[in-house]
């Protein structure tokens, strides 16, 4: 198995649905645009030029992952972009605001530890990736078993919340 392409698997396809979710349809858009704002990090006047540059760095996280030659490149912003996204987040959540993620488009929801810890790990990823980014040829036999590993891990990082759900188990109320 291949850890640079595990992790340029992995980081492609999760920058790619986020992309995705973002720019589905003009509801998404506003949606994504509207939550940089909530986030309460930048002025207003901002907001719509960060929403821009986010997706468009993700989209070249996307682009560096798949061309060949550019992947170290790719780790770099990767990192960078992820550094920024989990510092936003911890900084809304020590502020002790409400802002509602759209990360992948879909259903909002409230940010959490859980998606600092999601940023946490692909952060990781994209170390691992940076530090394991050589021009290397890659074997056939090493391709289908890296990507039988790194599909299944980027479905989790892309829904990564929503599994962890599913364990959230509702506290009783107590009656009175």
């Amino acid at each position: 198995m291949s850890l640079q392409l595990f992790c340029q698997i992995v980081l492609g396809l999760t920058f790619a649905a986020a992309v995705a979710g973002k720019v589905r349809s003009r509801a998404a858009w506003r949606a994504f645009a509207g939550s940089v704002g909530d986030l309460g990090l930048v002025p207003a006047a901002a907001v719509r030029p960060l929403a821009v540059l986010t997706v468009a760095a993700e989209s070249g996280v996307v682009a560096a992952m798949a061309v060949p030659g550019l992947a170290r490149p790719g780790f770099l912003l990767a990192l960078a972009l992820l550094a920024a996204l989990t510092g936003g987040i911890v900084a809304v959540l020590r502020a002790g605001r409400r802002a509602d993620c759209h990360c992948f488009g879909g259903t909002p929801e409230a940010y959490g530890p859980l998606h600092v810890v999601r940023n946490l790990l692909l952060l990781t990823v994209a170390g691992l990736g940076a530090v394991s980014a050589t021009p290397e040829t890659l074997r056939l036999a090493e391709v289908l078993p890296t990507v039988l590993a790194a599909v299944p891990a980027a479905m989790v990082a892309v829904r990564f919340t929503e599994i962890f759900a599913v364990f959230d188990t509702p506290q009783p109320t107590s009656r009175s």
